[in-house]
C-alpha cells in the first residue's frame, strides 16, 4: 500500500527535524565538551604539580557539571588522601571500583590504606586480599598490612606503658616536630597560614619556654633568619654544639623526579637568636634531603630522601661528618626501609633509631617504629598504642629518659596535627 503524499511529506519533515535537532544538539554539546576538556587539563596539571588543594577545587567543579570519569575520581581520591582526609578519599576510590572492580589493582591497595586510617580494619583487609588476587601474587606491602590487621591486638599489649597528653600550645593549624634545648621548647607550625606553591600552608620554627608548653600561651617565631619564605620542612638540634640543622624547600631545585629540599646549618645564640643558615654539602647528593636527625656529637646524620634506587618512596639514609661536610652516604637497608615511606627519624643514645613509616604495617597511616642500629639482626619494631593510632603518628622525640613528644593527626586533637607529650 502506497503512502499518501501528505504522510510522505510528514515523514520527510520528521527526518529533517530529527536531523536538525541532532545536529543542533551536537553543535551545542561541542563547546561543553571543550570546556570539560579544558577543566580536566587544568586539574591534571595541578595534580601533577602536587597542588592538591587547587586540584580538588577544579575536580569538584568538573564533577558538579559533568560527573567525571574513573580517572578523574581516582586523582581526586589521591588528592584527599594527600591532604589527610581519608574519608573523602574512600568515597572516590569506592566510586572508581563501582565502575570496574578489576580495572586497576592499585585502587584496592589505596582504598585499603585509607580504610585502615579510619580504623576500618576488616574492610581494609578485604581490599588488600583483592589487590593480591588481581596481581596473582602476594605483594609484600599488602601482606604486611594484612598481617597487621590479623594481629591487631599485639599493638595494644603495652598500652599502659606510655600516657599521652595533648599540649595546650597546639593551635587549629598544624603543630609538629617538637624538641628541646636547655629551657626552650621548639616546634614547627603552620599557624601563620602562609601558603607555598602547592597551596599548602608552610611551616615555620617557633619556640617557647618549656615551662609554658602546658599553658595557653602564644609561642614566638625564632629570631633571625631561621625562617624562610618557602617554609621549613624539618630540623634537628645538636645540643653539645648549639647547632641547628634546618631542612628548607627550594622550588628552583624541584623537578619531576624529586622535591627541592636542601639542608642548612646555623647556630642558636642567646635569646634564641639564629645565625644565618648556610647550606650543607652532603657528598654531592643531588636529591632531596629532609627530616634530619643527628648524633649527640653531630658526627652522624640520618635523613629521608626520595632518591632513585631505594626500597620505596622515601628511604632513610645515613652519612658521616668530615671536614668537607657529610660524606659516605649509606642507605639503611631493608630492615629499616620498606616499599612505603620512612620519615622523621630521631636518634636516641646514638644507636636507637626511631622513625615514622607507612610501609611496615601497623595501626594505620604512619606509625612510629624503632630499630637498634648497632644490631644488624634487629628488625624495626612498632611502638604500639597509644603512641600509634589509625591516623598519622610521627616525629617522636625523647628529651629525658622515656619521656618526650610525638605528633599525630588523630581524632580529638585541637588542629590538623597536634603535639603530644608522653
Amino acid at each position: 500500500m502506497k503512502s499518501s503524499p501528505k504522510i510522505m511529506f510528514n515523514k520527510r519533515m520528521l527526518v529533517l527535524f530529527i536531523t536538525i535537532c541532532v545536529a543542533g544538539t551536537t553543535m551545542a554539546q561541542f563547546p561543553v565538551f571543550k570546556r570539560e576538556q579544558r577543566l580536566t587539563k587544568q586539574a591534571t596539571e595541578l595534580f601533577r604539580e602536587k597542588k592538591y588543594v587547587k586540584a580538588i577545587d577544579k575536580y569538584k567543579e568538573i564533577i558538579s557539571r559533568y560527573d567525571g570519569n574513573p580517572d578523574l575520581w581516582y586523582n581526586l581520591a589521591v588528592c584527599y588522601q594527600e591532604i589527610g582526609q581519608p574519608d573523602r578519599a574512600q568515597l572516590y576510590y569506592s566510586r572508581v571500583l563501582k565502575v570496574d572492580d578489576e580495572a586497576n589493582p592499585i585502587v584496592h591497595l589505596a582504598l585499603g590504606k585509607v580504610l585502615m586510617m579510619q580504623g576500618k580494619y576488616e574492610e581494609a583487609r578485604e581490599q588488600f586480599i583483592k589487590y593480591n588476587d588481581l596481581l596473582e601474587y602476594n605483594d609484600q606491602l599488602a601482606m604486611r598490612y594484612i598481617a597487621s590487621i590479623e594481629n591487631i591486638d599485639r599493638y595494644f599489649t603495652d598500652s599502659t606503658f606510655f600516657q599521652e597528653e595533648s599540649l595546650a600550645i597546639n593551635s587549629p593549624a598544624s603543630d609538629f616536630g617538637a624538641s628541646t634545648l636547655d629551657n626552650s621548647f621548639y616546634f614547627l607550625s603552620t599557624r601563620d597560614r602562609k601558603k607555598d606553591f602547592s597551596e599548602r600552608y608552610t611551616s615555620d620554627l617557633y619556640t617557647t619556654p618549656t615551662s609554658e608548653i602546658e599553658e595557653d600561651t602564644e609561642p614566638k617565631k625564632l629570631r633571625g633568619p631561621a625562617n624562610s619564605r618557602f617554609g621549613e620542612v624539618g630540623y634537628a638540634i645538636v645540643p653539645k654544639r648549639n647547632e641547628i640543622y634546618i631542612c628548607r624547600f627550594r622550588p628552583e631545585k624541584q623537578d619531576q623526579y624529586t622535591l627541592g629540599y636542601s639542608l642548612y646549618k646555623a647556630y642558636i645564640g642567646h635569646n634564641n637568636d639564629i645565625t644565618r643558615p648556610e647550606e650543607v654539602t652532603v657528598d654531592r647528593f643531588k636529591f632531596a634531603i629532609a627530616y634530619p636527625t643527628l648524633s649527640s656529637s653531630g658526627n652522624r646524620i640520618v635523613f629521608s630522601s626520595d632518591a632513585p634506587g631505594g626500597y620505596g618512596g622515601w628511604d632513610l639514609y645515613t652519612a658521616k661528618y668530615t671536614r668537607n661536610g657529610f660524606e659516605d652516604i649509606q642507605n639503611l637497608g631493608d630492615k629499616v626501609n620498606s616499599a612505603g615511606d620512612e620519615l622523621y627519624a630521631f636518634l636516641m643514645n646514638d644507636s636507637i633509631l626511631f622513625f615514622a613509616t607507612d610501609g611496615h604495617g601497623g595501626l594505620g597511616g604512619f606509625d612510629v617504629y624503632s630499630k637498634n642500629l648497632n644490631n644488624d639482626d634487629d628488625y624495626a619494631r612498632n611502638m604500639g598504642y597509644p603512641v600509634n593510632s589509625p591516623a598519622n603518628d610521627y616525629a617522636i622525640y625523647f628529651d629525658s629518659g622515656l619521656s618526650g613528644y610525638f605528633t599525630s593527626n588523630r581524632e580529638g586533637g585541637k588542629g590538623d596535627d597536634d603535639i603530644y607529650q608522653f
